[in-house]
């Protein structure tokens, strides 16, 4: 019965490859909707992304819709296509966009309050709410759970950016999200995770 078990649990394993797309030369501001492109430095940081990933299959890629994310992919996987999955765009800012966080200190000192204290009814001025940021993240967890389900042993890669990967690591590790800021994820790096039915184990952090 043990070895049964055993077995089972390894058939609903899914292997997930989370990299964020490459740097855009901003800077430290906020962008969200705002669909940069990659800066000319960043092709060739993405190199060691490429070497470890290309020695990969994967079973499905997606990607976010933004031009950084389908720069960044083909800069790693040259002709892989990949599945466009709106629920992996980053986070829509607002008025925020494109502004120093000390910028918004200043500016917007009662909304940046209720952001630090991870209120559930927060709206980024003119942008998207909390609630609507964390549905979209809980979209896609449920559909690589659907996958699991359906048939273990597989590997997707998902191009993204920093604001999906924290909270996709939260919830496949049972994480509280108003911790996101926990994990530094680095442009161009990717992190690695087992999921399974229950949950996720962490396999490698900021790689490539």
């Amino acid at each position: 019965m043990t070895g049964k078990k055993k077995n089972s649990s390894l058939k609903t394993m899914t292997e997930i490859y989370l990299l964020r797309h490459g740097d855009t030369g901003a800077g430290p501001v906020l962008a969200g909707s705002t669909d940069l492109p990659l800066a000319p430095h960043a092709f060739g940081e993405l190199a060691a992304a490429s070497h470890l990933l290309a020695a990969v299959h994967f079973d499905h890629i997606w990607r976010s819709p933004r031009l950084r994310c389908q720069q960044t992919l083909a800069a790693v996987l040259p002709g892989a296509e990949a599945e466009i999955i709106d629920d992996l765009r980053e986070v829509d800012f607002g008025h925020w966009e494109m502004k120093k966080f000390s910028e918004i200190s200043e500016e917007y000192r009662e909304d940046v309050a209720r952001l630090a204290a991870w209120d559930q009814d927060f709206a980024f001025p003119g942008g998207e709410s909390i609630t609507s940021f964390l549905a979209r993240v809980a979209a896609v967890r449920a559909q690589v759970a659907a996958l699991t389900k359906a048939r273990g042993d597989q590997k997707i890669l998902m191009v993204t950016h920093s604001g999906v990967i924290r909270q996709l690591l939260c919830g496949w590790l049972g994480i509280p999200s108003r911790h996101y800021l926990l994990f530094a994820v680095k442009p161009g790096k990717i992190t690695t995770l087992s999921i399974h039915e229950d949950g996720g184990v962490l396999t490698g952090f900021n790689l490539g």
